[in-house]
């Protein structure tokens, strides 16, 4: 069995999978071999509703305001079974 490395299998879904880099390009630049008709990258996601009528549980809420804001770093990857 072969191991790959993980570039070699960004790459391999990157021309094949279509998807949106939710990233700044200052992070990660958009590389020179993603297949541009697939892969998408625009920049972080923020929700800025003004109507959003939804509040944090009181703990999470006590959470935040206690102490130093915390810090938020994820690598995650969504991919949709069905493109």
């Amino acid at each position: 069995d072969k191991e790959y490395e993980p570039y070699e299998v960004i790459n391999w879904l990157h021309d094949r999978i279509p998807g949106i880099n939710c990233y700044s390009r200052h992070v990660l630049p958009h590389a020179e071999d993603w297949n541009s008709d697939l892969v998408h990258q625009t920049s972080y996601i923020m929700l800025q509703h003004k109507n959003f009528d939804w509040n944090p549980p009181k703990y999470v809420e006590d959470f935040l305001n206690n102490g130093e804001p915390p810090i938020y770093i994820g690598f995650g990857s969504m991919i949709h079974k069905d493109p």
